[in-house]
Order: structure tokens, then C-alpha cells, then sequence
């Protein structure tokens, strides 16, 4: 190379290259970007005019005017136009599109005298330099466009400077501003200081020193690469990862084949509980984690065959906190070494939110036990399993005998409170593997283990009981609440949960039947039972529509005249399929069941049109009264006084007429309703009295509340009259308190003349038995009455 190419190529040809260069290189980082795209361009228009001086120097003397004239001015011209599109787009000044464009494509006017004026620009020869020549109006066009494109550059920057300020988050934009600021001002220095040194160390009219104002133009677009690079941090793939790792939320760690920690970021530290200072590289998940040997066992598995991994893990960190953690982790090779990356999600509250809801699903409120769903959940469980492993489950099920009384007279705080002691009393009593759940209201279900046997449940129902049976503090007082329990095993009993359960129902309500505070097992009698109470609970279903009911009238009788003054309605069913159904065995179903409404409101009607009946036949005289025993729910059912009032008036029957009974049981379902209820109908005129005094179920307290006119005395009581001193003391004794609370008595199931002779010694007006007479349909009291020639007396009681 000859020595007069030597500076061109140091001063433009290899400037020109690296500038270049640096164009391709930030517009490959991002090709997408904009700003990228704005850089890219303004490095090249920047190149183009370094190379334009060496085609200056380089090329022959023709040849160097048209590089100087379409090459290099262009290219200042265009370059100022690049630059202002990018100090606008870094200082986001916010103006229109149009404005934007008016304002940076305005150093584009320099092209003009380029084009229409051949003599804008010249070259000058002196000696062996080769100089520019250029016209007065290209000059002066040039230097205002110098002028305006460096004092908006330094416009633009200070105004982006100003807007950042005081803005945290754009502490690396205003950095950025700073370093092109910067290089902005020492290149004007550096192109003074070059112009100036090439005047002072010109030799021969050569300036030696050229090279330093063109290597200052390579120092502003330096400071922009640079501040590019550094400060535009998503413009590459390396920065973005590395923005990523570092700022995501979740642990983010990256393991070796042994599962050694190679990096991690700051919430991966501070799952594991260890500061942003303390080394973990090199150091085991397992030891960070505490996580078991399932993990590491698919850990290397999946290790081995490169296929994703997804595993949840309970862990405890090195600070000690217990932790729920999802792992997911994919494979990767980076320079020759696979390696594992890990994403750690932290799913402690939301496991915690998923137990609360399990709890709220499956566990009951206010005890802490399994609720019914939980019930039938472990049972289908255990049935299945118990099953397949040829073991036996056995089924407990606990309803409490006195909770209802407690519930209605202690208030529903201390109800809740008498099931909490019981529930607690459940789950100390539990044996190992047994399970205990609250079904609703005071029942309860136990699951004992698989393989056990009739002794250990039947052992273990005997302690519950004992157990259940102590006082419990309720109010300030102790209180006892008793337990039914039923008892089945499967597969002894069934292999299906309902049959199970029904069966176990049926034990419960036999353990009851049999009185209370005792277990029963589920035997094939009690079965038996049980699926003929569901035909009479199938049959009462159809039994009134299909006119299945009758009615029979007993006689009662006035024992100091012998008349007939009343008759006691009783209710009996005749089935197609079961036969003739006794009262005591489909009366308590139809209270169950709810049937006994419509029942009893037949038997109400019917009853109230015989009397009219008999009442337009003359036969009883106007002194008729019949008796009709009333039911709890029939008393509680809204609009009962006016339904009956309503029949006495549709018949035309005096109230008078009708005798309503009710029994103590009845009475203290809801006092303060059955006092208004009873108050209410014998200010209608209708006679009240207590049935099945001294059944065991009366309270004398209850004589005194309720407003009635006599009580009957249960036949229990008469039966042994003549035999028990007891017995004849009692009756004597009721006798007495009802003739001093002036009360009537009627005296039920006298089947003797001794039973007679003696309650009329005592003082009983009104009898009724088999020995007084037995019950008979309405034909046959009309018979009854007319055949013995009386009709019947005015009653005893009124």
C-alpha cells in the first residue's frame, strides 16, 4: 500500500468498517425494534460518510467529485436526519407523527443544492492533497443545518433528561441519556480540538492530525452502542433470560445430574430459607429441601430419559418452615453439560385455602367430626378395601335418647354444647384406625377397623355407653344424655352402604324400643320387623284414598247410674294385603311418616257426621259426646281450632258433643303452642281431658299447667288394681288430687266386676272396658243403645 492511501484507510476505510459493523450488529439483536432500526440506520449513514472520504481520497481525480457530491454529503445530510429520529424516540417527546417527521427530516433540504447545483460542491488539488470546495450557498446551507441538528440533539437530550427526573424506574433511561450526552459533547470537543491541532501541525498545507476529528465521530457513535447495549436489556436473548431468572416471582434454580444446585435466583433462596450472601452452589436440593427419596428417585429417572418433570412436595426448609411446594423442571445442554431447570412455586397458601375448604366439605362445623359426606366417602372406602382383603367392617350407629328435651328446654347454645362433649367423648374413645362422624341432629356414625368381629363391637358399644352415659355439665348443672346405639357388620349384614345403613337404623330404633341407653345387633328377626313396617308405611301411604280406615265406638259408662254417656272413636285398618292392622302398630308410623295429619283430620270429619248421623236417628237424645284422641302433630298444624269449629258448624253438632283427648307426650312437644291451642277450643266449648295417666309418661307438674276437664287413667293402671296394693294406691291417689283439682276421672280397660266395684269405691264416675262394653261399628251402637232400651245420659262431665 503506497503511503499516500495509508491515512485513508486508518482515518476513513477502517472507521467505516467498524461503524458498519456495529450497524449490523444492533439491528440483528432485535430486528423488530423500531429504535434498533432508527440506530441501525444512523450507524450506517455514519459509515457511508467515512467511506465516502476514502472514495475521496482513493479514487482519481473525475471519479473523487462524484463520490464527494452523491456519496459523503448525502450521507451527512441523511445522518443528521437519522440522528434527530432517534434523539426524539429516546427523549419520547411526545408529538405528533407528522410533527415528528417535519422536524427530523428537515436536514433533508441539504440535498437540493446537491442536485441542482453541479457546482455546490468541488475538488481542490493542492500538491498531493485533494481538498473540498464548496459554493457560498451550499456552505451557508450546511452550517445551519449543523447548527440546528446539534442544538436539537442537545435539545432533545436535555428535555428527556428533565422528563426522567425523579423517576425511579427510568434510572437506567436517564443513564443512558447521560452516556450519549456525554459522548455528544466530547465529540464536539474532539472535532474542535482536531480541527484545531491539524491548523497548528499543518505541513506543507497538510493537516497530519486529520485522523483525530474523524476518530471523534467514532467515539459518539461508541457512546451510543454502548449505551444500546447496556441499557436496552430485552433487546437480546442473554439479557432477557437473565431479566427473567432474576425477576420472576417463582424459585427458579438450575441443577447438576447429582441434583446440585449450579445457579439460583433470589426467591429460590428465599424458599430454601438462606440469604442472598450464603452459598448454595454445589449444594444438594435434597439438603436445601429436606425432600424425600420418591423425588430424587424421579429426579434421576427423569434425568436419565430427558423427559419433563411435575412432582408436588411437602418440604421443610433451612429456616425450619414447612412449605408446599410444585416443582417442574425441563432438561437442557449448555456448553457440553446437561443440565436440569427448575421453576418452585410455592403452593403453601393455597394448599392451605384447599385444606380450609376440604374441612368446610367434609368436616362438621360444630363438633370437628366428619360430616355425612366424609361418612359415606370412608365407608365406600372401606367397604371396598375390606373386600378385596376378605376383612369385616362393623358400622355403629349413635342417636342420643334425651337431646331433644335438653335441646327445647335448656335452649339450642346448651344443645350445641351437650353435642360438642359427646363428640369429644367419641374421639377419646376411639380405637386405633376407627373413624367418628356426625350425620345432623344428635346422631352419630363409628367406623371400627377392618377385622373385627361381633365381640369387639359389641365390647367396645358397651363402653361407648358407659362412657356417653356420664353427667355432663351443661348451664352450671350435670345433666345425663343417654345413647341408642345399632350395630352391624359387614359383609355379615350387607355388602351395600344404604342396606347397611338402614339395617343399622333398624338395630338404633330397636335399642330404643327396648329402652334406651342400650345397643342392639342387627339380627334377621329385627330385618324381618323392618321390612314389615315399610309394607305398613307403604300401605298407610294408600290406605285413606283407598277408604281402608274404620271406625268402632266403646262404650263409657256413668258408674252411679249405669247409663251410657260417651263413646271413645277408635281408629283400626283393614288391609287387603296385611289384614286387620292393630292401632298400636301404624299409629306410631303415621307420626312418623307425617301421614297422621290427613288421618286424623278423616277421623275428626268422620266422627262429627255420625254424631249428626245418630243425632237425626233420635237415638242418643241430645246428651251424645264422643271422644277423639288428637295427635302432636295434629295440634301443632296452624288453623286446627278453626278446621274443628269449621266441622261443627258445616254438621250443625253442638261442641259439646266432642271430647278431645291428648296425652302428656303430646302436651310438652311445644307447651306454650299446646296451651294456647287447648285454651282456645274450650273457650269453643269443647270438653278436653289427658289420656294415659300413668303410662309412665305423666308428670304431675303437667296437671297443673294446661287448661282440661278430666284425665284418664291408663288401663295399665286398672289391670292390676285388684292384684297390687301399689296399683290401688296409685289410682287412689290420682283419684284424690283430681276430685281436689275438681276434675273429673274416667277409668280405662276395667275388664271385671272387682275392677268396678272398687273404682266406684274410689270415686271414678265415668268406666270404660270390655266388661263395659265392647267396640262396635255405628250400626252397631245404634242397635247397642236402642236394644238396651236406653238412650244415652247426659254426660258425667261438663
Amino acid at each position: 500500500m503506497s503511503t499516500s492511501l495509508l491515512f485513508p484507510v486508518l482515518n476513513q476505510l477502517l472507521p467505516f468498517l467498524f461503524i458498519f459493523y456495529m450497524a449490523v450488529e444492533i439491528f440483528a439483536r432485535n430486528p423488530g425494534n423500531r429504535l434498533h432500526l432508527v440506530t441501525s440506520a444512523l450507524f450506517f449513514f455514519v459509515g457511508v460518510v467515512f467511506l465516502g472520504d476514502f472514495l475521496f481520497a482513493a479514487l482519481p481525480y473525475e471519479t473523487a467529485y462524484e463520490a464527494l457530491r452523491f456519496m459523503k454529503f448525502p450521507a451527512v445530510f441523511l445522518t443528521m436526519s437519522a440522528a434527530l429520529y432517534f434523539f426524539v424516540m429516546i427523549s419520547k417527546l411526545g408529538i405528533s407523527r407528522l410533527w415528528m417527521h417535519v422536524i427530523c427530516m428537515f436536514p433533508a433540504i441539504g440535498l437540493i443544492p446537491l442536485v441542482t447545483d453541479p457546482s455546490a460542491v468541488a475538488v481542490g488539488q493542492r500538491g498531493a492533497e485533494r481538498t473540498e470546495l464548496f459554493s457560498g450557498p451550499f456552505m451557508a446551507v450546511e452550517v445551519v443545518l449543523v447548527c440546528y441538528c446539534l442544538l436539537g440533539s442537545y435539545f432533545l437530550l436535555v428535555r428527556a433528561g428533565r422528563r426522567m427526573a425523579g423517576k425511579n424506574w427510568m434510572q437506567k433511561e436517564r443513564q443512558r441519556i447521560r452516556i450519549i450526552l456525554a459522548g455528544c459533547l466530547l465529540v464536539g470537543l474532539l472535532l474542535g480540538g482536531g480541527l484545531l491541532i491539524g491548523a497548528m501541525f499543518a505541513r506543507d498545507g497538510e493537516r497530519i492530525f486529520d485522523f483525530v476529528s474523524s476518530y471523534g465521530v467514532l467515539v459518539w457513535v461508541f457512546a451510543i452502542r454502548h449505551s444500546m447495549m447496556k441499557y436496552d436489556l430485552l433487546s437480546f436473548a442473554g439479557k432477557r433470560y437473565e431479566l427473567v431468572f432474576e425477576l420472576s416471582p417463582n424459585g427458579t434454580v438450575v441443577l447438576d445430574e447429582k441434583g446440585a444446585v449450579v445457579e439460583a435466583n433470589s426467591a429460590f433462596r428465599k424458599l430454601a430459607g438462606v440469604t442472598d450472601n450464603e452459598p448454595i452452589e454445589g449444594v444438594c436440593l435434597s439438603r436445601l429441601f429436606g425432600v424425600n427419596q420418591a423425588f430424587l428417585a424421579a429426579y434421576r429417572q427423569s434425568f436419565r430419559t430427558q423427559t419433563p418433570l411435575a412432582m408436588e412436595l411437602a418440604i421443610i426448609n433451612k429456616a425450619g418452615r414447612v412449605l408446599d411446594v410444585e416443582l417442574i423442571g425441563e432438561f437442557m445442554e449448555m456448553e457440553e453439560e446437561q443440565l436440569a431447570f427448575f421453576i418452585v412455586i410455592d403452593m403453601t397458601e393455597r394448599k392451605s385455602a384447599e385444606r380450609m375448604l376440604a374441612r368446610l366439605a367434609y368436616e362438621d362445623k360444630l363438633t370437628g367430626l366428619g360430616n355425612s359426606r366424609k361418612f359415606y366417602q370412608m365407608i365406600e372406602e372401606e367397604l371396598t378395601r375390606g373386600f378385596a382383603e376378605g376383612d369385616r367392617l362393623a358400622l355403629l350407629l349413635i342417636d342420643l335418647d334425651q337431646f331433644k328435651w335438653i335441646n327445647d328446654t335448656l335452649g339450642h347454645s346448651a344443645g350445641d354444647r351437650l353435642l360438642q362433649q359427646v363428640a369429644d367423648r367419641l374421639r377419646a374413645s376411639l380405637p386405633s384406625g376407627a373413624s367418628a362422624y356426625r350425620l345432623g341432629g344428635d346422631e352419630f356414625a363409628i367406623l371400627l377397623p377392618t377385622g373385627v368381629d361381633d365381640a369387639d363391637a359389641t365390647g367396645y358399644a358397651g363402653r361407648l355407653l358407659t362412657m356417653l352415659a356420664e353427667p355432663m355439665q351443661l348451664r352450671g348443672s350435670f345433666y345425663t344424655a343417654s345413647a341408642s346405639l345399632g350395630i352391624v357388620i359387614a359383609p355379615d349384614d350387607g355388602r351395600e352402604v344404604e342396606m347397611l345403613i338402614r339395617q343399622a337404623d333398624t338395630a338404633m330404633y330397636a335399642a330404643k324400643q327396648g329402652g334406651r341407653n342400650r345397643y342392639h345387633r342387627c339380627t334377621p328377626e329385627l330385618n324381618a320387623n323392618a321390612q314389615e313396617q315399610m309394607k305398613l308405611i307403604h300401605g298407610l301411604a294408600a290406605a285413606l284414598e283407598l277408604a281402608q280406615f274404620e271406625l268402632h265406638y266403646q262404650p263409657q259408662m256413668d258408674a252411679r247410674t249405669g247409663k251410657t254417656v260417651s263413646l271413645e272413636a277408635l281408629l283400626s285398618w283393614c288391609s287387603p294385603e296385611l289384614g286387620r292392622v292393630a292401632p298400636a302398630k301404624f299409629l306410631p308410623l303415621a307420626e312418623e311418616s307425617g301421614a297422621i295429619i290427613p288421618i286424623g283430620n278423616w277421623v275428626l270429619e268422620e266422627v262429627v257426621r255420625q254424631i249428626r248421623a245418630w243425632l237425626d236417628k233420635g237415638c242418643a237424645g241430645s246428651g251424645i259426646t264422643v271422644t277423639v284422641n288428637i295427635s302432636a302433630q295434629q295440634l301443632r298444624e296452624s288453623g286446627f281450632v278453626e278446621r274443628i269449629a269449621s266441622l261443627l258448624e258445616r254438621y250443625d253438632v253442638p261442641a259439646q258433643a266432642l271430647r278431645l283427648e291428648i296425652t302428656e307426650s303430646t302436651m310438652i312437644t311445644d307447651m306454650r303452642l299446646t296451651q294456647q291451642v287447648c285454651k282456645a277450643l274450650m273457650e269453643r266449648g269443647i270438653t278436653l281431658g289427658i289420656d294415659d295417666v300413668g303410662s309412665g309418661y305423666s308428670s304431675l307438674s303437667m296437671l297443673n299447667r294446661f287448661p282440661y276437664q278430666y284425665i284418664k287413667l291408663h288401663h295399665s293402671l286398672i289391670q292390676g288394681i285388684t292384684q297390687s296394693r301399689e296399683d290401688y294406691i296409685i289410682v287412689r291417689m290420682l283419684v284424690e288430687m283430681a276430685r281436689q283439682l275438681c276434675k273429673d276421672v274416667i277409668a280405662e280397660g276395667v275388664e271385671s266386676e272387682e275392677q268396678l266395684e272398687l273404682l266406684i269405691d274410689l270415686g271414678c264416675r265415668e268406666m270404660q272396658g270390655y266388661h263395659i262394653g265392647v267396640p262396635m261399628n255405628a250400626a252397631d251402637i245404634v242397635y247397642y243403645l236402642k236394644g238396651s232400651g236406653d238412650q244415652m245420659a247426659p254426660p258425667a262431665i261438663s
